[in-house]
């Protein structure tokens, strides 16, 4: 019997349905496999971002990305220091704090941040609105799960390979327990906030790189007067430690850092928050960003150091680098990330895990907060200080 011929259009419809099969696939290794910088570019330009839950789709890889830094020659300023108490009087937006960060995971399956809160109290003068997300915005921490180890490792942080979360690391009572609430200050003009840049060079997409102001610094400018608003005093130092005779040098920056910031928090004893304020650096060209009622807002990180490095393969304790108040510190930036969840699931990044111990070693209420990265804009970067300035409120204010 003669063999049954195939026509060559058979072949045709076999090869394209191949290569459209190749194609699919592709794309999805791409978001999940192979190459997880274009996986998340994907996700995160072309999916609704006031929708997108950031814990399941953040990658590793993504936030494991060093920092980077533009050169810059500017001068230093004549002055550090600035400080600002409450610019408009007593324009201050006036809340009620919601329930403690203990109270906002409930029992059981419940997405606590669905509930979309809109801003707390009414603002004296009507001159500033905070935005809030829209419906259905959830990022569906289980209150049992945040118990398990494993899943905190998954689903609230992002680990560098050079160190490791341990069961001693975490207490997760503790965490949601601990009360961060200020000590207001008999004085109310002194401040309780310090505000700093180690990496005081770090640019954004717009930035003029001869003006400081325009980048991570102009920032910091703003959350200084963002917490104002708040009623919150902060001393914002711009001191330039990664600048030396006129010239960008990041190594040595922290160790050069640490005198000048010991010498401000000696001098006014009342701050009791410390933020070492940061922009990110990523490969390619893609940007971290969210929106709020169609207000772009660039996506924040925080990063705690554990003085942990693994060399040849062992963890081993940094001792030249100790941090007496890691614990307070996991503590006040897991409450940070619980609250930012509640009020503005998305605009938090999970919290980087780093070996060394960097800047959040002087003060138990201590934050190194990375907002957006070399791709966002300044603006974006501000309306990022706007919601987080709201956040601390919200944990700190008593």
């Amino acid at each position: 019997m003669q063999p049954k011929r195939t026509s060559s259009s058979f072949y045709l419809k076999r090869v394209a349905t191949g290569v459209v099969a190749s194609l699919i696939i592709a794309f999805f290794l791409l978001i999940f496999g192979g190459s997880a910088l274009f996986g998340e570019f994907l996700l995160y330009e072309t999916l609704p971002r006031y929708r997108l839950d950031s814990s399941s789709v953040q990658s590793s890889l993504m936030a494991m990305l060093p920092f980077r830094n533009t050169t810059s020659t500017e001068p230093n300023p004549s002055s550090n220091i600035n400080v600002v108490d409450n610019p408009n009087g007593d324009a201050v937006d006036v809340f009620a704090p919601p329930q403690s960060p203990a109270n906002l995971i409930g029992t059981g399956n419940i997405a606590f941040n669905a509930r979309n809160p809109a801003p707390h109290g009414t603002i004296v003068g009507g001159a500033f609105a905070l935005p809030t997300f829209a419906p259905g915005s959830v990022t569906p921490y289980i209150r049992e799960n945040l118990h398990t180890f494993t899943y905190l490792r998954n689903n609230v942080y992002a680990i560098e390979p050079d160190t490791d979360l341990l069961p001693r690391h975490v207490d997760f009572n503790r965490w949601l327990n601990t009360d961060f609430s200020i000590t207001p200050p008999d004085d109310p003009t002194l401040p309780t906030v310090l505000i700093f840049h180690v990496h005081s060079t770090e640019m954004f997409i717009d930035s003029d790189p001869t003006d400081p102001w325009t980048g991570i610094m102009g920032a910091g400018a703003y959350l200084q007067q963002a917490l104002a608003r708040y009623g919150i005093v902060a001393i914002h130092e711009t001191g330039r430690f990664d600048i030396v005779n006129g010239r960008t040098q990041i190594m040595g920056a922290y160790e050069r850092m640490e005198p000048v910031i010991q010498r401000i928090l000696a001098e006014n004893p009342s701050i009791q928050v410390v933020i070492d304020l940061h922009r990110d650096g990523v490969r390619g060209d893609h940007k971290f960003l969210t929106y709020v009622d169609g207000v772009p807002v660039a996506r924040i990180m925080y990063v705690n150091g554990l003085s942990l490095l693994r060399q040849n393969g062992v963890l081993r304790e940094l001792t030249n680098l100790p941090n007496p108040n890691l614990m307070d510190n996991m503590a006040f930036s897991f409450q940070m990330q619980m609250m930012s969840d509640y009020l503005f699931p998305g605009l938090n990044r999970r919290i980087l895990l780093k070996e060394f111990r960097y800047s959040t070693h002087m003060r138990p209420k201590s934050l190194l907060v990375e907002v957006g990265n070399q791709n966002n804009t300044l603006q974006e970067a501000k309306n990022a200080m706007d919601l987080f300035a709201r956040v601390l409120a919200q944990v700190v204010l008593p």
